[in-house]
Formats: structure tokens, sequence, C-alpha cells
């Protein structure tokens, strides 16, 4: 986890798909995924990916360790072995 050793996440993953019939196409395959991010502690800074820091903490510390809240949603269609069509949409709610 080298990178991301200041942040904690939860994380819940759900995948819908049919019962698979031999030799048939036309499967849907759908994935909702929702997470929560939170920093190590209230007084670690947030880092950007190159490890800069983008924002320091307070001398005091943050008020709350929580970084934000995300929301993803995608679906996948095979209508055969060689052609597969993928979308989705995903949100982050930062925190307050």
């Amino acid at each position: 986890m080298l990178g991301f050793q200041n942040i904690k996440q939860d994380r819940l993953n759900l995948q819908l798909a049919p019962p698979r019939k031999t030799g048939e196409d036309g499967d849907l395959l759908l994935l909702f995924q929702g997470g929560s991010l939170h920093a190590a502690t209230i007084h670690d800074g947030v880092y950007s990916g190159a490890g800069a820091n983008l924002i320091a903490a307070p001398t005091g510390g943050f008020k709350s360790d929580g970084i934000g809240s995300e929301f993803d949603a995608s679906a996948k269609y095979i209508f055969h072995k060689s052609f597969v069509t993928n979308v989705g949409v995903g949100h982050f709610f930062p925190a307050s």
C-alpha cells in the first residue's frame, strides 16, 4: 500500500449477475460500489499522488479525519465473447 499509508478506506461492493446458461449470449452484469475515505489521524495532511502536501493540518489538527465518500455504478453487457460494452458513473462527496 505504498503511497496510501495515511488513508483508511471502508468499501462495500455489490455485484449482480444472472445465472449463466451454456452457449447463451447477452449477459448483463451490474456493479455498485460505495466507500468512505479517512485520514490516518486528524493531524495528518492531505497529499497529492506525487506525495506533495496539498493541505497541511492546522496546529491543533483537523476537526475530523473524514475526507469524503464515494459512489460508483457500472454495467457490462456481453453481446458475444468478442463484443462487450461497458458504462459507468461515479461521484465523490467531500466531507464537510
